[in-house]
């Protein structure tokens, strides 16, 4: 099978917490998915995070399927 990537917008359909895009690079088994959640405000000062994104990145983590060895999480 060719691998391909695939750019989906408002992932929120697939159950993803981070949903504004979905980026899927490779292909079957080998797939790395980036999630990305897009901001308008600051998420990062010098105090860290924003607990709102805290509270996403913790939960996109623990969802089922998300494999650490592969995927991503993203802040743009």
């Amino acid at each position: 099978m060719p691998k391909r990537s695939v750019l989906s917008l408002q992932a929120h359909v697939l159950r993803y917490i981070l949903d504004n895009l979905l980026v899927l690079l490779g292909g079957g088994d080998t797939a790395t998915r980036g999630a990305i959640s897009i901001k308008s405000g600051r998420e990062l000062t010098a105090a860290g995070f924003s607990d709102e994104f805290v509270q996403d990145a913790w939960e996109e983590w623990q969802r089922p399927g998300f494999d650490v060895n592969a995927d991503l999480l993203v802040l743009v």
